[in-house]
């Protein structure tokens, strides 16, 4: 119901042009990202995710993702708890 009184009130306001330009170029942007979304542009989306990730320097990402390789015999202590949280 609220949407039809929000669209009657646009409607008045900008005329049927307007709204009917809006819809159109909406549904041709939506018409070009469905036709363009295909399993290849996923595949290449999903390796550029994956390689951007393995890239990252370990600096920037979140403690709790760090891999941090000790010498044989060396024992580490565990953070803090107030270190690995954002307050």
């Amino acid at each position: 119901m609220t949407v039809l009184v929000i669209g009657g009130v646009v409607w008045r306001s900008v005329g049927w042009r307007i709204v009917a330009l809006s819809l159109s170029l909406y549904g041709l942007l939506y018409l070009y990202e469905r036709l363009t979304w295909t399993d290849a542009s996923r595949e290449r989306a999903l390796k550029q995710q994956f390689s951007g990730a393995r890239r990252a320097a370990p600096e920037s990402r979140h403690p709790h993702q760090q891999l941090r390789l000790q010498p044989a015999g060396v024992q580490v202590r565990p953070r803090p708890l107030s270190d690995m949280c954002i307050l």
